[in-house]
């Protein structure tokens, strides 16, 4: 159990880390070949633009998420908390890191449980898919309504479980656990990567599982082979930035924009997530058919600076932001906000 800790503390500790080029490889931004139609003349009233949604039964005030960060670990409550906070305060959704060390170990479970600050928000629990072959449904489900969380996201993480030195190998039967929980449960389950995005074919294999939605969760933020790379501090000379493309396995996967190629073509709505960092990214996932837009480290590293009112300033500037571009587009609500309002180009 002190090994999930202190890989968990780890975790954070080089999310957050100085170094020469973060935890985001990306040397471009996905979505600049994308560019927004501009109307000089909106002929509209820009405090009437409605951002709010509806997402899995629940009304949001804008289709924006602070995706799974972290818990199992005492510095996690604070940062839970503050995050949670900000996201009832905003009105949007919030998303729980792993509780496998809550289900390991209910002492836990305080880092986990954010009703008290956060009693109305949409808050999903986190499992990994591969963990679901070693806990039953009854104990998930125990764990959800001990979080009080509306839906459980369960996330797909291959890649990062082959470079943990005691990462999981073996996947042979994981799709069929996801199809299982879904339907062994009442609880709405989010299929979502880490960071490496979902190709249209497991797509469609989550989708036939059961699942209510997808988290493409793609490539161009935080990576975390590089961050589990940089848990073996053997292989790192810090004194060579060079150690960052060394090894090709972080550079693997699909960056989010190319998920939402085939978002429309779903039953299930999208969340895209991966590399979103600010409120005309998020619009311009919407437009090409993501139902809810996500984003951790920003909101992390905005509480690092200055807790919740640092959070609630970030989601109240991505909300500006997103309104902004709905306005220059002439989408007065999110269905307006459609792909013909897009320039694709190099």
């Amino acid at each position: 159990m002190q090994d999930i800790e202190k890989r968990k503390l780890e975790h954070i500790e080089i999310a957050l880390g100085n170094n020469i080029d973060g935890v985001e490889l990306a040397k471009f931004n996905q979505f600049d070949p994308v560019r927004f139609k501009y109307f000089a003349l909106p002929e509209m009233d820009f405090s009437k633009v409605d951002i709010s949604c509806e997402f899995l039964g629940k009304r949001l005030a804008a289709p924006l998420m602070i995706t799974a960060i972290t818990g199992g670990v005492a510095d996690a409550q604070k940062i839970n908390s503050d995050l949670a906070a900000a996201c009832e305060e905003g009105r949007i959704m919030f998303g729980l890191g792993s509780m496998r060390p809550m289900l390991e170990s209910e002492n836990l479970s305080s880092t986990y449980c954010v009703r008290k600050v956060a009693p109305s928000a949409f808050v999903c629990g986190n499992i990994g898919a591969f963990q679901l072959k070693r806990y039953g449904v009854k104990k998930i489900e125990t764990a959800i309504k001990t979080m009080g969380a509306n839906a459980l996201c369960v996330h797909l993480n291959p890649l990062q479980e082959l470079l943990q030195p005691d990462g999981d190998r073996d996947w042979n039967g994981v799709l069929d656990a996801i199809s299982r929980l879904c339907k062994e449960t009442s609880i709405p389950i989010i299929a979502k990567e880490v960071g490496f995005g979902v190709n249209l074919e497991v797509a469609l294999e989550l989708q036939d599982a059961g699942v209510c939605a997808i988290d493409l969760a793609g490539k161009g933020g935080s990576n975390w082979a590089l961050i589990e790379m940089r848990r073996g501090k053997e292989k790192i000379d810090p004194e060579n930035p060079a150690f960052l493309i060394e090894n090709p396995l972080v550079d693997l996967g699909q960056f989010t924009i190319e998920g939402l190629a085939f978002a429309k073509d779903l039953k299930v709505p999208v969340i895209a997530s991966g590399g979103i960092r600010n409120g005309v990214d998020a619009a311009k996932c919407l437009a090409m058919g993501a139902k809810i837009c996500g984003a951790a480290l920003p909101f992390l590293k905005a509480q690092q600076k200055g807790g919740k009112s640092e959070v609630v300033k970030l989601i109240e500037k991505w909300k500006f932001e997103l309104s902004a571009s709905m306005f220059l587009t002439r989408s007065n609500n999110l269905a307006e906000l459609t792909e013909d309002k897009l320039i694709f180009g190099q």
